[in-house]
C-alpha cells in the first residue's frame, strides 16, 4: 500500500482525513495532491458539496504546503492543542471552497 485516505461526514462540512503517503520514495512525487484533488472532485462535483476541510499539525509543513497548492487556506478561527509525549501538537483547521477549488482548476 502507498497511501491512504478517508472523508469524514460526521459534521455538516464533509472532512478529509487521514491523508497518508506511507512509502517514503512514493513522497514527494504530487500523490498527496492527487489524492486530495480527487477527493475534493468527488465532493464538488459528484456530490454537490459547497465546501470542505481538513485538520493537519502545524509542524507537518510538506502537506500544508501539498493544501495550499490545492486551494486549501487555514482557518485561524479554529486551532486546537493536544499533548503528545509531553509537549503540544497544534492542529490547523483548513478549508476550501467549491468555488476556489474550481479557481484553482482553471489555473494549472
Amino acid at each position: 500500500m502507498i497511501d491512504h485516505c478517508e472523508l469524514n461526514f460526521e459534521n455538516d462540512l464533509p472532512r478529509l482525513s487521514r491523508i497518508l503517503i506511507s512509502d517514503n520514495d512514493a513522497r514527494g512525487k504530487g500523490l498527496g495532491k492527487l489524492i486530495v484533488h480527487k477527493m475534493l472532485k468527488q465532493l464538488f462535483n459528484e456530490r454537490n458539496f459547497k465546501s470542505a476541510d481538513l485538520n493537519v499539525f502545524d509542524w507537518n509543513k510538506s502537506a500544508i504546503r501539498c493544501y495550499e497548492q490545492v486551494g486549501f487556506t487555514i482557518n485561524p478561527a479554529v486551532v486546537k492543542s493536544q499533548m503528545n509525549n509531553g509537549k503540544p501538537w497544534i492542529a490547523l483547521n483548513m478549508v476550501i471552497t467549491k468555488e476556489d477549488w474550481l479557481k484553482k482548476q482553471t489555473a494549472l
